[in-house]
């Protein structure tokens, strides 16, 4: 990923730009307010012309942590759900990483190199047969060993526990591939960021081309820059393309369907997306914006007021947490952020004393939400449940309770696995 990052300070730095249009048809005007939390990593890794240390690719780890790579500060970085972070050195500067099988970090270094790491930040170095290779997105095969792109050599390659290295060119010159996935076909995936197409290749080497619907030089210029890609629960996979804000998808026949995002403010527009804790894809972009969209590309996107002491922070990652909140990194802000699913309650009040039986809880939507459960018990936190319900479409529920009682109540979300604080009342005798 780190290439990418090159290549688009350099087309920022020369002032090639585009108008950002603030209203799209069916994006909501006003979309919900939503709350985020930003933890600065710990130093600034002695690069404040980059923003620090430029955190970048994240993801959830086995421990329930999520890790992400430091670019400029030759680091990996562990924050845990509660804002802990630590930092182990590693001897190259990384660019993504993935968990294998063996429990251990495995990254790309966007140079010739994969390395190892383990959890306590041994790391040891493989070597790519082809020289500069510019490995970029890993994963784990169906095969167990490691899948990785190789945007320089224009190839694939497969790294065993062991360290062993074999690569698979592809067939046509310069597709530069980038981002990678296992499809539903068992078969990989991968985008080609030269070249406007998607990649499929077998664990034996075939490869497929599909090329993008719509990419000619008058509608995406040199390429449409293709790069995050991920597969959902349906069995698609979706990719941004980031020449030109748009996010596709593409089955495992090579079927397309493509949704416009609107005009960007940069471009290209790096863009990540990830499954979030509704089922929908959630995107962050380097327009400091969160946004989703479901199967029939209806989107909202959240423009966020990122605090980083810097005029742009830039978003460079997103993962989905093992407490279900999305969680980013800031490239340029030296921080990683969180998004709070949880619901905000609001009514009654923290220890509200209420005369009149008839109580009406309400509390803020959560952006990740499809519905709500609420839970209501008598005199503890581990009291009688005395009332609930589950699948409430809107904020607010209604009950009596019996008199002379306190009761403890809290609201879920995120198929119930994003819960509230616990708030009390007491209806008077």
């Amino acid at each position: 990923m780190r290439n990418l990052k090159v290549i688009w300070r350099i087309l920022l730095g020369i002032g090639i730009c585009l108008l950002y249009a603030t209203t799209v048809s069916n994006v909501a005007a006003k979309p919900p307010r939503i709350h985020i939390t930003e933890f600065p990593l710990p130093s600034d890794c002695d690069q404040p012309e980059y923003g620090g240390c430029v955190p970048g690719s994240i993801t959830a780890g086995p421990d329930g942590a999520l890790w992400f790579v430091e670019y400029e500060g030759k680091q990996i970085g562990r924050i845990t759900t509660a804002g802990e972070i630590q930092e182990f050195p590693v001897p190259t500067t990384p660019s993504d990483l993935a968990f294998g099988i063996d429990g251990n970090v495995w990254f790309t270094d966007g140079g010739e190199h994969i390395g190892r790491m383990t959890l306590e930040g041994q790391t040891t170095l493989f070597k790519t047969p082809t020289p500069f290779s510019s490995p970029n997105s890993i994963i784990v095969g169906p095969d167990h060993n490691l899948w990785f792109t190789e945007q320089s050599a224009n190839a694939i390659g497969k790294i065993t526990l062991s360290g062993e290295i074999t690569e698979y060119p592809l067939p046509t010159l310069d597709n530069g591939p980038t981002s990678i996935i296992v499809g539903f076909d068992g078969n990989l995936w991968f985008t080609m960021y030269y070249t406007s197409k998607i990649g499929k290749m077998t664990l034996q080497g075939e490869v497929t081309e599909y090329p993008i619907p719509n990419s000619g030089i008058d509608q995406c210029g040199t390429s449409c820059f293709p790069t995050s890609i991920l597969r959902d629960f349906d069995g698609k996979m979706w990719f941004a393309e980031s020449g030109r804000n748009w996010i596709s998808t593409i089955t495992i026949a090579g079927e397309f369907q493509q949704f416009d995002l609107g005009l960007s403010s940069v471009y290209p527009n790096g863009m990540t997306l990830a499954l979030g804790p509704d089922g929908k894809v959630w995107f962050a972009d380097e327009n400091e914006r969160l946004g989703k969209i479901n199967k029939n590309g209806k989107f909202k996107i959240y423009p966020l007021d990122l605090q980083c002491g810097k005029p742009q922070c830039s978003m460079g990652s997103i993962a989905l947490g093992s407490d279900r909140n999305v969680w980013f990194t800031e490239w340029h802000g030296n921080q990683i952020g969180r998004l709070d699913c949880p619901p905000r309650l609001l009514l009654p009040a923290h220890n509200a004393l209420i005369e009149n039986q008839h109580v009406t809880f309400q509390w803020s939507k959560s952006p990740c939400a499809k519905s709500y459960a609420i839970e209501v018990r008598q005199d503890s936190a581990q009291g009688p449940i005395v009332d609930y319900a589950k699948y409430l479409k809107t904020p607010k529920w209604e009950i009596d309770l019996p008199r002379g009682h306190t009761y403890f109540w809290f609201v879920s979300a995120c198929g119930w696995s994003c819960k509230s604080k616990t708030r009390t009342l007491t209806i008077l005798p």
